[in-house]
């Protein structure tokens, strides 16, 4: 309910992408009723309506295609958001490419309403990796090689050098959102270290909404778990063979779905930073702290969680011939996990087809 006197708050997550943005998504739509019975209202019907309205806002494709459904998703959020009485939160980490001269459109939505942006950030010694894992699981060919030394050591234009920083590096991110807010309405939420508790982030986001985060339900699994590089390398040599003609949907269903989230992510070493890049990613780190520190933004965490954690490089991922060794194992692995899966599917459809003919008369 509405109390008086009191301006209803909108917070919208813009990510970044790969810093817990699933795992804080899932706990958001599994405890929906009860963030609203907390004041906070999530719009939508699913996580997806936000995603669509993050690329409606930036008037962007989805690999290539406009999705359909997409065009009005944006102004169908806030017009769900403008009916109601409370607090609201919207969240996509695919708000985290939105240009600045789009961000504008997506305060001028809420006139109603004190808007607070909120931007999860982790290390980049983890988040280096990670945004090369997520590339290749969306049909990207780039070597693990090739995206490091293009990440740190390529020119800003650098295509591996814009897919690496636009939507991480919070200097670019916050000057197309926190620009037109007070500084105390841009929240920065880090990511914990290694070894914290595991619902740490759920806690962090939670003080930034304002609830309390033992009323809600925190079973789930850390969701979007990772691939290690063997599984990575694997699916990398998956796009490399897949014909340009299979479409997105197509690759989206098999390959990253059917593959990468369902056969692949089975544990192992997470992939390492190469140690000679570590200079590169303290300077980065120091340029973008001084940055927050500099903006006067709300830190919630402590900016100490940014920087590359002790030991976090590595001199390789392994020696070449064992990497071969280890690849083509990963690989016989794969495959037969993924015959094991479409057997079980193929068994669960015999078994409805032969419920069926019982039911028959």
């Amino acid at each position: 309910m509405k109390r008086e006197g009191h301006t209803r708050r909108l917070w919208i997550h813009i990510g970044a992408p790969k810093t817990g943005t699933t795992y804080l998504q899932d706990l958001i739509w599994r405890n929906k009723p009860r963030l609203a019975a907390a004041g906070v209202y999530c719009p939508g019907a699913k996580q997806a309506h936000h995603h669509r309205a993050a690329l409606d806002l930036r008037q962007a494709d989805d690999h290539g295609a406009r999705r359909p459904n997409a065009p009005g998703s944006w102004d169908r959020l806030s017009e769900e958001v403008a009916a109601g009485s409370g607090d609201c939160v919207i969240t996509s980490e695919l708000l985290a490419w939105t240009p600045r001269r789009r961000t504008g459109r997506a305060f001028a939505s809420f006139p109603g309403h004190q808007v607070h942006v909120v931007f999860t950030m982790r290390d980049f010694v983890r988040q280096i990796p990670a945004v090369w894992q997520e590339w290749v699981k969306n049909r990207g060919v780039t070597t693990y090689e090739e995206f490091v030394e293009g990440a740190l050591r390529g020119a800003e234009n650098d295509r591996i050098h814009r897919r690496m920083w636009r939507a991480q590096d919070p200097r670019r991110v916050l000057r197309a959102w926190g620009t037109a807010i007070p500084p105390e309405q841009v929240h920065v939420i880090t990511v914990p270290p290694a070894g914290a508790p595991p619902d740490a982030l759920w806690q962090r986001f939670c003080r930034v909404l304002g609830v309390d985060p033992a009323a809600f339900d925190t079973s789930i699994e850390r969701a979007n778990e990772g691939l290690n590089f063997q599984e990575t390398e694997f699916l990398r040599r998956i796009n490399l063979a897949i014909p340009d003609r299979v479409s997105w949907a197509t690759y989206n269903q098999m390959i990253k779905t059917g593959i990468a989230r369902h056969v692949l992510g089975r544990g192992g070493a997470r992939i390492a930073l190469p140690p000679q890049y570590l200079p590169a990613v303290r300077t980065r780190t120091e340029e973008a702290t001084a940055f927050l520190r500099e903006q006067g933004y709300d830190v919630v965490g402590d900016l100490a969680d940014l920087d590359p954690p002790a030991g976090a490089a590595s001199a390789s991922q392994d020696e070449p011939e064992e990497q071969l060794t280890q690849l083509l194992d990963e690989s016989a692995a794969a495959v037969a996990r993924l015959v094991d899966e479409v057997q079980r599917s193929w068994d669960d459809a015999g078994a409805l087809r032969a419920g069926l003919e019982e039911l028959r008369p």
